[in-house]
């Protein structure tokens, strides 16, 4: 399902909501987190990776997760390197959620042309209306935070900060899932 169907006009009300109260430096995920310890927010910094270093440190944070955690096996997997490279990396934007400097969470978006939908469109069952407009189009998957932060506010915080992206970029439908 799409997560959004953003009009131009709307962009800046939407970025804006996600910003939080007008004067408030605290993002609007973590506004009255004080209130509820449970849904605490850790996040010190979240950013989008620049370098192969980075990338390579959420490909090990996913392998923690996947393996340690979840206890996942298959896959995109390698024992070897303790990491899980998915294929979308090599065109994606990967954001990680730190906790001073742990990566304690991760999202990953494909955008438009640089995806080649393909079999992504089936599986999404994105419409031939919307494959045609892909350069509006972002796909968002590999949200993983750690077992600690389930429950808080870290993946609602990655979420946000993937649709921000979004719509710096002005994409109008994206598709978003945990894969």
């Amino acid at each position: 399902f799409p997560f959004a169907t953003v009009e131009p006009n709307l962009n800046v009300r939407r970025a804006a909501l996600l910003a939080g109260p007008v004067g408030s430096q605290r993002p609007l995920a973590c506004q009255g987190a004080e209130q509820f310890p449970e849904a605490r927010c850790n996040v010190s910094a979240i950013k989008i990776a620049t370098t192969q270093a980075e990338l390579e440190a959420i490909h090990r944070f996913r392998y923690d997760v996947s393996v340690h955690e979840l206890c996942r096996t298959g896959g995109y997997i390698d024992h070897t390197t303790g990491q899980l490279r998915h294929p979308l990396d090599q065109t994606g934007v990967n954001i990680a959620a730190f906790d001073g400097g742990r990566i304690i969470g991760a999202v990953r978006q494909n955008y438009g042309p640089a995806v080649r939908f393909g079999a992504l469109a089936s599986f999404y069952s994105i419409a031939d209306g919307v494959a045609a407009a892909e350069a509006y189009v972002v796909i968002t998957t590999g949200l993983m935070v750690t077992a600690r932060e389930r429950g808080r506010i870290t993946g609602t915080r990655l979420a946000c900060a993937a649709y921000a992206h979004a719509l710096e970029r002005n994409i109008r439908c994206g598709y978003i899932d945990c894969i």
